[in-house]
């Protein structure tokens, strides 16, 4: 196991959620929020409200993700506010999840067979803020997360977990709460959490070798003659949203490495991101995967969620003023075009030269989205009204 260490200093420290008060327009926008679709899930839509990590049956996917997503943006949303009514549906689906903690600190639903560590990265992110904001919450939660780091670390050692793409392109985001526990709640157990870092590295996609000029893909996708879809070694990096995740990988594995060549390597990651895949809005073109730069094709909502998320830590993390820039372009531009003024209803995505959302009828221009990817609503296309909710964690 590694040694301990101290991690890299934040340039900008980020203030404890609750700290501070949300006023003017940024209480307008949480406000907004709390009384539309992000904070009503809890009460209606089936993939909260049913979920699997409450007891219900109901899920989009294997990858057991919906409510962890939910999760990571009630939190700061309700605590943000101090809404009772928010705060309540926290702690209730965290009073279950960690009450139905298996023996062998596995959180969530899935049997011993199919076991994927990615949708405990959402929850993890979810669960330190909720420390953060209230710390009577410690005594509860820390001793699952701590158990669950267990049989992660040892999951990571037998090369077990990652069993799909989203975990070994996203571990930056389990990463960030390693990384926070190691410095506010070690509890005796930083040798095992950085050991754990260095895994998660390892296992991971390598996202700094991606941002050379040798493997980053400068090409508009559609144009390169091996296409690059879904089963290519390449696609992790260009899925849009994972693109956006993947911004902030660098800086994440600097904090516990010390290596700042890493860091040159992140900034061009994101100055060849915008340049050459970028949106007029601040967000990254793609339909499920990078595309080209016409105005005829869409960026997801989730992406620009995961843009300002990226950008957000990036700037505190390291300082460059650029990234804040690309923070708030997104924030101003490419989130508020996907949502409706009152928050009830959100589009799959959004598009430049877009004259109407209705329907397209099979006459899309999408790589992999479906003809209702444009339509105001709450869908299931994947239901990116759960990332709604994610906004709030910068």
């Amino acid at each position: 196991m590694a040694d301990y260490q101290a991690l890299a200093p934040f340039t900008f420290q980020p203030l404890p959620l609750g700290s501070i008060q949300p006023l003017g327009w940024m209480n307008d926008q949480l406000t907004l929020m709390a009384d539309g679709l992000a904070g009503h899930q809890y009460e209606f839509y089936h993939i909260v409200h049913h979920s699997p990590w409450i007891g219900g049956d109901s899920e989009y996917s294997i990858l057991n993700e919906g409510l962890p997503y939910w999760f990571n943006g009630l939190v700061p949303l309700a605590y943000g506010l101090n809404d009772s009514r928010l705060i309540a549906q926290v702690e209730d689906a965290t009073e279950y999840i960690v009450a139905h903690q298996w023996d062998d600190g596995w959180l969530g639903p899935e049997a011993p067979a199919d076991r994927d560590l990615w949708a405990r990265f959402p929850l993890f992110l979810g669960f330190i803020q909720l420390i953060e904001a209230d710390n009577t919450q410690a005594n509860r939660v820390l001793p699952a997360m701590y158990t669950f780091i267990e049989l992660m670390h040892s999951m990571l050692v037998e090369n077990t977990g990652l069993t799909q793409i989203w975990g070994r392109v996203r571990f930056p985001d389990m990463l960030i709460s390693l990384q926070w526990l190691y410095e506010n709640y070690p509890l005796g157990n930083q040798t095992m959490m950085l050991d754990t870092m260095y895994l998660l590295e390892s296992r991971g996609f390598d996202w700094p070798s991606y941002w050379t000029k040798d493997n980053f893909i400068f090409a508009d996708l559609d144009t390169i003659q091996d296409p690059i879809n879904g089963d290519s070694s390449r696609f992790p990096f260009v899925h849009a949203v994972n693109a956006a995740q993947g911004l902030k990988a660098g800086a994440t594995i600097y904090r516990f490495t010390g290596n700042d060549s890493i860091l040159e390597k992140n900034r061009n990651g994101v100055k060849w991101t915008f340049s050459y895949h970028g949106d007029p809005a601040g967000s990254i073109i793609g339909d499920e995967r990078e595309s080209s730069l016409n105005a005829n094709r869409g960026s997801e909502l989730c992406t620009a969620v995961e843009t300002m998320y990226s950008m957000s830590y990036l700037y505190h993390t390291l300082g460059d003023n650029y990234f804040a820039d690309r923070c708030e372009r997104a924030a101003f531009n490419a989130l508020p075009v996907s949502i409706t003024a009152n928050h009830w209803a959100h589009q799959y995505l959004a598009v430049p030269s877009e004259p109407y959302a209705k329907q397209l009828s099979g006459n899309n221009p999408f790589w992999n989205v479906g003809d209702n990817g444009i339509i105001y609503g709450l869908g299931d296309n994947p239901p990116s009204g759960i990332s709604i909710a994610g906004a709030d964690r910068m």
